[in-house]
Parts: structure tokens; sequence; C-alpha cells
């Protein structure tokens, strides 16, 4: 026992003076650990604070791994392991965090330093990335490191970018009603349909962008105007709802052609399933043309459950409809809205 602690004492002065003098790119720290070994590599790095009951220390500066197969083993562990919504997110964001190291000709994990981090932070912010959402990329690529064991010196316990949470984007009721004048005054072409149905989807159910691409046609209700999410981000099916405003629009958009998926690239030389890069592209087109500061699905989810908020409706039917498993994530809104907060005020306040 005794010969055990001194060789967790030395492994743990040798790894400290490596550290600081830069010997080893990366520490790999293998299954030694009571919980696996992984969920610890942030200590290591933090206070070098071995547990007593450690059976062995490895510091290892062989073992290099590619890039590419770092992110690959995450990815497919989430997928085995996480439900599909949760997958689609690690899935978008190692992708763009791949991306990066491919424009760096970055290939192996021993490339990784604490400056390539801020040039990533970099790197997202010259796309518009908000801080929440670089955060959401940079968190997967240290949760990919630790899931393959590899300690990075200041990479792994690279901090966030700090942001205020309650400070999300809506629509004011001037550029909502820009856009709405906008879409319905758009031709009724395919793609034009497309379009505008986007918009009023998005408005009127609130659902995410991955939810909204996962839209089956059978899974449209008319008689009771409602929409079945199968595919949601916490993989718990919900029930969302629409106007029947936009009832022959959308009988006409299913007719145009037999599919499975709702929403349809009608362009042409594409006919495929509508992804992403393209939403993102139909938003960013309408941003232009209306002159808008900022316009995303995203912000109209938030548009749609600030206007519940501000109508009165229960926060409880705002959670569900937006499919939060917590209603502190709903009360974000409470604090967000401003208008609501007048209505109070004027609501409570007494007269003196």
């Amino acid at each position: 026992m005794l010969n055990n602690q001194c060789n967790i004492s030395k492994a743990k002065e040798n790894s400290i003076y490596c550290i600081k003098k830069g010997l080893f790119s990366r520490i790999i720290v293998p299954k030694f650990f009571g919980t696996g070994g992984r969920t610890r590599t942030d200590t290591l790095l933090r206070a070098m604070d071995f547990e007593s009951n450690c059976r062995e220390c490895i510091i290892c500066k062989g073992n290099i791994m590619q890039i590419v197969e770092c992110l690959s083993n995450y990815e497919k562990s989430v997928k085995a392991t996480s439900s599909a919504g949760n997958y689609e997110f690690v899935n978008h964001n190692i992708s763009m965090v791949q991306k990066f190291f491919d424009q760096k000709l970055y290939q192996t994990t021993e490339q990784i330093t604490v400056n390539t981090m801020y040039e990533l932070v970099e790197y997202f912010k010259s796309r518009n990335n908000v801080s929440n959402s670089i955060n959401k990329k940079i968190g997967c690529l240290k949760r990919a490191l630790k899931h393959n064991a590899i300690l990075i010196p200041g990479v792994n316990v690279f901090p966030k970018i700090s942001f205020k949470r309650v400070s999300f984007n809506i629509l004011c009721e001037s550029e909502l009603q820009k856009c709405i004048t906008h879409f319905v005054w758009l031709d009724k072409t395919p793609v034009n349909l497309t379009k505008s149905l986007l918009f009023w989807v998005f408005l009127y159910s609130g659902a995410r962008l991955s939810e909204v691409l996962n839209i089956r046609v059978c899974d449209i209700n008319f008689d009771d105007h409602t929409i079945y999410l199968f595919h949601t981000k916490n993989n718990e099916p919900r029930t969302v709802f629409f106007n029947g405003i936009i009832d022959n629009d959308l009988k006409a958009y299913i007719e145009l052609k037999k599919r499975n998926l709702l929403f349809w690239n009608f362009k042409p030389y594409k006919d495929c399933p509508l992804n992403k890069d393209n939403v993102e592209a139909i938003f960013c087109h309408v941003k232009d043309t209306l002159k808008l500061p900022k316009f995303s699905p995203h912000m109209l989810r938030h548009t749609m459950a600030t206007l519940l908020l501000e109508n009165d409706a229960p926060l409880n039917s705002i959670k569900e409809l937006l499919g939060h498993k917590s209603l502190t994530t709903t009360q974000i809104y409470l604090h967000a809205s401003t208008k609501k907060l007048r209505q109070d005020y004027d609501k409570y306040f007494p007269l003196l």
C-alpha cells in the first residue's frame, strides 16, 4: 500500500512538472479510477488531485489520435446512448468543429492547444454564431476529448463565453407584421409555398428547426389543426397546433408531390427533403429582403412563446407546447418580456 501511494505521489509530481515545462502536448488518462477514469479528467488538470484509491497512474506521451477519429468515436457513442434529437444536435456541432480543423489542416489531437481554442471561438464569431452557440460547439469538442480519455492542458477546462441567458431575440410587433405581409403576398409557387408555410408553422407551433424538418405528412390533422411531433429534441413526442387560415395552402402544398416528409425542396434539380442549410438560406434571404436586424426559425419560437405569455397563457401550457423538460427553462420568458412585466405592474400596483 505504501509503495502504491509513493507511485501515485511520484506520478503526480512528474505530471505537474511536465505540464509546466510543456513536455507533453496532452495527457491520456486510462480507466483506472473507480468511476471509469474519464469522468475525472478535468480534476486531473485543475489540481492533479489523484484519489487515494487509485490502483496506478500512467502518464502517456504516445497514442496520438486523429481528430476525425476522436470526434467520430464520441458521435457514435451519443448515437448509441442518447435520443435522436440530442444526436442530431451533437452531429451538427461536431461537423462544424470538424470544418474548422479541416480549414486549419489540423489532423491530430496533438495539434490542439489553448490557442487553437481561441482560434475556434474567433472562427465561429466570424460566422455570426452567438456566444451560447459557440459554447455548445466547444462543449462538444471537450466532451469528445474526454470520451476518448485525452487530456490537453488548458483545453479540457477551457472556459465558457459569458452571456446573458435571458437576452434572446424576438420579433417586435412591426417586424412581425412586416413578415406576415411579405408571406401573405407571395405567389403560390411550390418554392414560395415552402417559404410561407415554414414561416407559419414555426410561428404557430413554436417547434424547433429539427422538429419541423421531420414533420411527416401523416402527422398533420386538419380536423383539429394539430401536428404530431414524433421527432423531438428530448425524444418525447408532443402535439402542437396551427391556425386554420393556412389550411388551403397546406393542403395544396401536400398535393404537389407524394412524399413522407412535409417540407420539400422544390427547386430545379433538387427534388429532395428540405435540410437545415436550405432553411437558413431562406431566412437569411427574407432578413435581407425585409431589412430585418435578425431573423431565424428560433426567433419565431421565442416570439410565439412571448405572445402566449403576454396574452396570459399559463406557464405550464407554454412549457408543454415548447417541449421544455423543466419549467425553469420556460420561466426565462417571464424575465425577458418587458410588455408582460408592464401589464402586471399596471394591473397590480395600487393607485395612490
